[in-house]
């Protein structure tokens, strides 16, 4: 396993700072909301979240994390500080 660096786990963290920031947003809410209502379940109203709707985008949340954690990090080339002459 790799160990991130500094840098790496800032952009982790704004990573799933952005995707809360979807999830959570009202708007998402009205949509789901609107999406849900076909199948005769109500997760909002005028988008604000009851509790049905907070454990779905909850799900969702912890889904789209999961997939973004399968994501391969670019690594850094490690080079050599060694100065003796290779033969």
């Amino acid at each position: 396993m790799t160990e991130l660096n500094e840098s790496h786990k800032w952009i982790v963290c704004l990573i799933y700072a952005v995707l809360f920031f979807i999830i959570a947003a009202p708007f998402t809410y009205m949509l789901t909301g609107k999406l849900t209502e076909l199948i005769g379940w109500e997760t909002s109203v005028n988008g604000a979240p009851n509790y049905g709707g907070v454990i779905l985008h909850a799900i969702v949340f912890l889904l789209l994390t999961r997939l973004i954690m399968m994501i391969p990090m670019p690594t850094e080339t490690v080079k050599s500080t060694s100065t003796t002459p290779r033969a």
